[in-house]
């Protein structure tokens, strides 16, 4: 039990309190997903504090991603920590300026990695989507903005193969500008997929189940991607310092 307390600036201290027991409790699965915290009255009886301490602590578990307050129904406890988490990141990363430079070092730490689990891990859903995606991209019929898309697509699903929800999650956060990448690869009306087939090289590497060709074949993909956006950000600068 807590101790009440009528002294304001211990507020935040109790509200933080409440918070991290019951986000204990929701990690040991005392509560599980699905299940609702007991209602305001009662955790105030529990806890001995006023509503305003509790309800300081179940938005701070909102925030985090670990209830949700549902009108006329109660609090219930969910499982958002991770997208929370991927939210918060990719925030810190747009608020940065980043650049695509700096994207690609980030990118070959993270997809190098993807490409090698997914070969050991992906299943035949995985391997199904992935070649959805490229089967769109070589499409006569796909609108540019179809092949973005689905060039994202292939980079996330190679992400969810791996079944590591941290690297999904990074490259989640990562979107934003990754989506930019591969619009600048298709200056002057280019798909390199059409030509240079590097996702269709990645996914025969992971249907073979071949972690090493897989992590090499996206290597090359990356590698090519630097040179084709360098020259799209080179000739964007030099359109843009001509006065005529």
């Amino acid at each position: 039990m807590l101790e009440n307390s009528s002294m304001s600036f211990k507020h935040g201290k109790l509200s933080d309190m409440i918070m991290k027991e019951l986000m204990s409790k929701i990690l040991v699965g005392e509560y599980k997903p699905d299940d609702f915290l007991p209602t305001e009255e009662v955790l105030c009886k529990m806890y001995n504090v006023s509503r305003a301490s509790v309800r300081e602590a179940i938005k701070g578990l909102e925030e985090r991603g670990f209830v949700e307050r549902q009108q006329g129904i109660g609090i219930k406890v969910i499982n958002k920590s991770v997208e929370v988490a991927s939210t918060s990141l990719r925030t810190m990363i747009l608020r940065s300026n980043a650049s695509q430079m700096e994207l690609l070092e980030v990118r070959k730490i993270i997809e190098l990695q993807t490409a090698k689990l997914a070969a050991e891990r992906s299943e035949e859903k995985d391997l199904r989507l992935l070649k959805e995606t490229i089967e769109i991209m070589n499409s006569k019929k796909t609108t540019d903005f179809q092949y973005v898309e689905n060039d994202l697509a292939f980079h996330m699903l190679v992400a969810k193969a791996s079944k590591n929800k941290i690297l999904e999650s990074i490259l989640k956060a990562l979107k934003p500008l990754l989506k930019e990448a591969i619009e600048l690869t298709l200056t002057n009306n280019s798909r390199p997929e059409i030509t240079m087939n590097f996702h269709k090289k990645i996914l025969k590497q992971i249907i073979d189940k071949n972690p090493e060709g897989a992590k090499k074949c996206m290597e090359q993909h990356l590698d090519a991607t630097e040179k084709m956006i360098k020259a799209a950000l080179t000739m964007t600068t030099q359109i843009n310092n001509n006065p005529y």
